[in-house]
């Protein structure tokens, strides 16, 4: 049996961050399938990308899932990934953002 409490991260609130700044990053996972969810919020439209990084976290694998925020809009996304070993989830930014933003990323496996 594998342990379903979530794995939850946040870079806190950032300012300016630029582009390709990390945001929120699940660290290694256990392979499996997840549950993933994304809120996101900025004070000024808001480019960033969901990652799936390999064990060395060097590279992206799989498609990236790139989503928006308008300002002083928060979403929130909800995705069913397949991680393998030792991969991880990540949020970057995909584009410099002149203004303030938070990123929390929760994951729990469902199986």
């Amino acid at each position: 049996m594998y342990s379903t409490l979530p794995i939850v991260d946040s870079q806190g609130e950032q300012t300016n961050p630029a582009d390709d700044a990390v945001v929120a990053d699940t660290g290694a996972l256990d392979a499996g399938m997840y549950e993933v969810l994304v809120t996101a919020s900025s004070s000024a439209d808001a480019q960033f990308a969901l990652q799936r990084r390999n064990a060395a976290n060097d590279t992206t694998v799989g498609d990236v899932i790139g989503f928006y925020t308008a300002t002083s809009t928060p979403v929130q996304l909800i995705f069913t990934l397949f991680v393998d070993h030792s991969q991880r989830l990540r949020v970057i930014m995909d584009d410099a953002l002149t203004g303030t933003c938070w990123v929390s990323i929760v994951a729990t496996r469902v199986q």
